[in-house]
């Protein structure tokens, strides 16, 4: 994560860089006994210009040279393994999607998040996209999430140019 934070600075994101995560972290049986084994979800969320792929694959070279050959003094029967459950690459939208978007928002300038969505899918398969709509990633993906009624009304009304543009 140093590496990343130090090699990459892309000041429209917050973090400006891209980032590995531990989700979940799983094993054994009792605290006073050696796990069998042990399982970490993680994930890379890469910044456009990089590759998660490629980032995950140095973590993985990072292991197997670095960690597995200490583990396998202790037992032969040690392993470590990755099982990629899916590749979300970052959105980097095309100018012609953002013109439109900002035009149909009716807003004056476009910002990134530093979270995933499908869009960047989307962009690398031919059909340019950008996000937009209602809610605030603060108030998202945690008990009693919420969107402001305010916010739902303006979503309605970009909705509503949205059609008349695909219209005309």
């Amino acid at each position: 994560q140093k590496e990343l934070a130090s090699g990459q600075d892309e000041p429209r994101f917050d973090p400006p860089y891209s980032t590995i995560h531990v989700g979940t972290i799983t094993g054994g049986t009792a605290r006073n006994i050696v796990a069998k084994e042990c399982r970490f979800a993680w994930e890379v969320r890469a910044l456009p210009s990089f590759n998660g792929v490629d980032i995950a694959d140095e973590m993985m070279a990072f292991a197997n040279r670095s960690l597995l050959p200490a583990m396998c003094e202790i037992s032969e029967n040690c392993h470590i393994k990755t099982v990629n459950k899916g590749e979300v690459p970052g959105l980097n939208a095309h100018p012609f999607a953002i013109e439109l978007g900002l035009r149909l928002a009716q807003q004056n300038s476009s910002y990134a998040v530093s979270y995933g969505t499908e869009a960047g899918l989307f962009e690398l398969g031919g059909v340019p996209s950008v996000i937009c709509g209602p809610g605030n990633i603060d108030q998202a993906h945690k008990p009693n999430e919420f969107i402001h009624e305010n916010e739902l009304v303006a979503c309605t009304q970009i909705m509503t140019r949205i059609a008349e543009h695909l219209a005309q």
